[in-house]
C-alpha cells in the first residue's frame, strides 16, 4: 500500500511515518520543505512538496497513492 502522510516532518508525522515504514507500507511524505524529509527519513520515503494552501500541489502528490494520513499544521486550525 501507498501511503501519503502529511505534515511528516512534524511530531506526530514524524512518528506515524517511523511506524508505516516498520510496518512495511511505501510511504510518501509530504511537506513544505523536501529537503528536510529528505534528511530526516534518508531515502526510506518518497518526499513530495505539498501545501494544504496550494490546491496545485493535490495532483502531483496525489498521484498513485492508496491512503491519506492528514497532520494538519496548526496555523490551519
Amino acid at each position: 500500500m501507498r501511503v501519503l502522510v502529511v505534515g511528516a516532518s512534524g511530531n506526530v508525522g514524524t512518528f506515524v511515518t517511523k511506524n508505516l515504514l516498520k510496518m512495511g507500507e511505501q510511504v510518501v511524505a509530504a511537506g513544505t520543505n523536501v529537503k528536510r524529509l529528505q534528511d530526516m527519513f534518508v531515502e526510506k520515503v518518497d518526499p513530495v512538496f505539498f501545501d494544504l494552501s496550494k490546491k496545485e500541489t493535490f495532483n502531483a502528490a496525489l498521484e498513485e497513492i492508496d491512503r491519506v494520513i492528514l497532520m494538519r499544521p496548526p496555523h490551519l486550525g
